[in-house]
């Protein structure tokens, strides 16, 4: 998943795709990264997306935390162009991006 999601960045900085191409994959990568960090609830889609998509201890936390960024900067290209962001609470995103 952490490859797939670099990957995303690169195609997107060489033109490849653009940023309606990953608005859900985003949402719901950032919203795993989430629910591991804090716990933050998820629909059932992005559940099912978890599910199929990070296998109980398939990635150790190091992983997490370079899937974090990469998925923020997802889901932050996603807003700058006007796109969908599935963010619940802000007090989640804060603890995610400010280090302590």
């Amino acid at each position: 998943m952490m490859y797939e999601v670099i990957d995303m960045l690169w195609d997107y900085l060489y033109g490849k795709i653009k940023p309606s191409d990953f608005e859900g994959f985003a949402n719901n990568v950032y919203a795993c990264v989430l629910e591991y960090m804090v716990g933050e609830e998820l629909t059932d889609e992005q559940s099912e997306f978890y599910k199929n998509n990070f296998p109980e201890g398939d990635i150790n936390s190091l992983h997490w935390e370079i899937l974090a960024w990469a998925s923020y900067l997802l889901l932050e290209l996603t807003a700058i162009h006007g796109g969908r962001m599935n963010l619940t609470s802000l007090n989640s995103v804060t603890l995610l991006i400010l280090p302590k």
